[in-house]
């Protein structure tokens, strides 16, 4: 399955992130939307809202890849 372009690129914003911070997948999406199973979803192809696409990114911006807290 190819995923939209939009979603591949998030995902690669996420999965850097993560590798920067160490920060486990499930955790990831817990603390940026409250979603333990953000990631896999959006690699099976799920498309996010406008809204929640913003949320994930406001999250990693806030935390500034500086690890979790």
């Amino acid at each position: 399955m190819r995923l939209h372009p939009d979603t591949a690129k998030l995902l690669a914003e996420i999965r850097a992130y993560c590798i920067r911070t160490g920060m486990h997948d499930t955790r990831f999406g817990v603390e940026a939307i409250n979603d333990g199973h953000l990631l896999p979803r959006l690699r099976a192809g799920r498309e996010l809202r406008r809204e929640t696409v913003g949320r994930v990114r406001a999250y990693m911006k806030r935390k500034n890849g500086r690890g979790p807290a």
